[in-house]
């Protein structure tokens, strides 16, 4: 076996003992113990550029006396992921990836924190699916993974225990977010407030996004969008390389139209309820009501790509309504439409009593 062979395989073995208690947030990372560990401490470093390391640090009884497995082990378990995804800094990747996005669309005036939401786990076959609600009781997301999985989502999406005596993911991420806060962040947290991109990643929102990318985020998830039909709710799935749902959550009908657009940018991997191009127009019906008043009742016109027109009353289609855009259900599309304040008149005979 050549070097070159013998070294990949050794950086594979050290990923596979260390990815799934590995950590990162912005140039911090951590490493957290394994479960057998009979001294177990939590290994953080802040990296301060690809291969250079500082602050290093470990919770164990070893370190207060010398350098222990866990410093030695963490550099590693970084360097062996940065090699395997062919990743030059772990935050700029994590931004450009879809989850990041998709986070960024769904925390936009949501005020959902780990400290807000409520977790419902329950078996489903030999996976576990994870229903997330909001702090007003509304189911948010629905996670299905198997039990390692959703240990792990758990773990960095809520509050861990506070009698939780274990290393948990919760507290290691508040830990590193500690360690890496912004000059600007830390000047605007000392008067009492909260930039709105620490807001941000304080979020439900950016830890999910976090999660499905550390389990998920690399070109192996397909993305499909659909309108439930029985109650009009726009439906995000996601499933992964052997075509099961991973994660299915409900969007505000206000955040849709922000949503398409990105997967309208960017379809790799996507399918779902394309954007109609030709925009939808207000227009009025004039007609005489049985009292021989003039109504002016508005529509909506939908025209195809052909030229060929089609009238919807505009109340039929108050049920379809996501922003601006409108669904057209029998032609299973979206269709933005075009501003207009006006709702309809009544014109009565001035000289009528």
């Amino acid at each position: 076996m050549s070097k070159k062979t013998q070294k990949e395989k050794t950086n594979q073995t050290v990923l596979e003992n260390g990815i799934e208690r590995f950590e990162f947030y912005r140039n911090g990372i951590a490493l957290l113990p394994e479960s057998k560990d009979q001294t177990p401490g939590v290994a953080i470093m802040i990296v301060e550029d690809k291969l250079n390391l500082s602050f290093r640090f470990c919770s164990c009884k070893q370190y207060s006396t010398k350098s222990c497995e866990h410093i030695i082990e963490l550099p590693q378990v970084y360097r062996a992921y940065i090699k395997k995804f062919a990743i030059s800094n772990l935050e700029e990747n994590f931004k450009k990836n879809r989850w990041y996005r998709i986070a960024r669309v769904m925390a936009n005036e949501s005020h959902e924190t780990p400290a807000t939401i409520q977790l419902q786990c329950n078996e489903f076959g030999d996976e576990k699916v994870v229903n997330v609600f909001d702090s007003k009781g509304n189911e948010i997301l629905s996670y299905l993974a198997d039990a390692n999985r959703c240990e792990r989502f758990v773990g960095r999406c809520s509050l861990s225990k506070k009698n939780n005596k274990r290393a948990s993911r919760d507290k290691v991420i508040k830990k590193l977010a500690r360690l890496t806060i912004t000059n600007n962040e830390r000047a605007m947290l000392d008067r009492g407030l909260r930039t709105r991109g620490l807001a941000f990643r304080e979020s439900f929102w950016y830890r999910f996004a976090y999660h499905a990318f550390r389990e998920s985020g690399r070109n192996d998830c397909r993305f499909k969008t659909a309108v439930d039909e029985r109650n009009g709710s726009f439906v995000l799935t996601c499933t992964g390389a052997g075509g099961d749902q991973v994660f299915r959550m409900d969007i505000p009908r206000l955040k849709v139209k922000e949503l398409l657009s990105d997967f309208n940018q960017d379809s790799t991997g996507y399918e779902g309820v394309p954007t109609h191009p030709v925009p939808l127009k207000t227009v009025f019906c004039l007609s005489l009501n049985k009292q021989q008043e003039l109504e002016i009742v508005p529509h909506i016109r939908f025209e195809d790509k052909t030229g060929g027109q089609k009238l919807y009353e505009s109340e039929s289609l108050k049920p379809n309504v996501y922003g601006t855009l409108i669904y057209i259900e029998e032609k299973g599309v979206f269709g933005e439409l075009e501003h207009s304040d006006r709702t309809g008149w009544i014109f009565k005979d001035p000289e009528k009593k």
